[in-house]
């Protein structure tokens, strides 16, 4: 019984003495943040994570330029602070934030979920981005052909808090998808599994000819879907449907 009882108190003091791993944001935008901080310089200032709980972080970054794309990506230290290349990258791609008209932005990080390269899912909450939807319903709202990720009749509408907007006829009733760029090409998308360089596209279908719909991105709460949304989607419900149009018709 007393060896059970030393092992239990070793198991104790050992389970306490591990580190808890914690995420820092490395890129672009470090020396905005002053402290003489290096720009993608991990040993020199990274940016600490605050930990929600549940696998989600988030850091906000300020005195960014309007409209101004800083690239990052974010580093798991291990346990062992700061964050070093070498260490695990938990947002591995370069990912896009555009600072806002106060000079912010709020990132934030899932590590329960993964997007299309592997990393974390992560999503950047500003007004200043350069989005404009992408797919394959572009020929059929009047665009030259899909898929072009630099066309610039369809550029998203900022409309405040994160949510960007575009409105749109499509012509022939159907089933399509989109995603988003900032519209200089591919390198720099969002999807349902939010920013990245490989963004999962979002499904809609429209029931007849010349249906009026409204794509949105709504980096607030982490989502991109259609208004009206698709019967087949399933994926928000009535309430969560309420809350999109209500604020569709607030911003208005």
């Amino acid at each position: 019984m007393r060896i059970r009882k030393a092992a239990l108190v070793l198991a104790i003091i050992s389970a306490a003495a591990v580190a808890h791993a914690s995420l820092w944001v490395v890129g672009d935008l470090q020396s905005e943040q002053g402290g003489g901080q290096g720009d993608w310089d991990p040993d020199n200032g990274t940016l600490l994570m605050t930990d929600l709980g549940s696998g989600i972080y988030s850091y906000t970054a300020n005195s960014l330029l309007d409209g101004t794309q800083y690239l990052y990506k974010v580093l798991d230290d291990g346990g062992t602070p700061p964050a070093l290349w070498g260490d695990t990258e938990v947002v591995n791609a370069n990912t896009m934030a555009y600072g806002d008209s106060d000079g912010s932005v709020l990132i934030t990080v899932d590590t329960t979920q993964a997007n299309g390269s592997g990393g974390a899912v992560t999503w950047v909450k500003s007004d200043g981005a350069p989005l404009q939807v992408v797919g394959s319903f572009m020929t059929a709202a009047g665009g030259a052909s899909d898929w072009n990720p630099s066309d610039p009749s369809f550029a998203m509408t900022a409309e405040g808090d994160g949510y960007y907007s575009i409105d749109l006829v499509i012509g022939t009733a159907g089933s399509y998808e989109f995603k988003v760029t900032d519209g200089s090409g591919w390198d720099y998308q969002v999807g349902t599994d939010g920013f990245g360089n490989n963004a999962a596209t979002y499904l809609f279908s429209t029931s007849g000819d010349n249906e009026a719909v409204t794509l949105f991105v709504d980096t607030d709460n982490r989502t991109i879907g259609v208004i009206p949304e698709p019967a087949t989607a399933g994926l928000i419900g009535l309430f969560g449907m309420g809350i999109l149009v209500a604020r569709r018709i607030f911003r208005r």
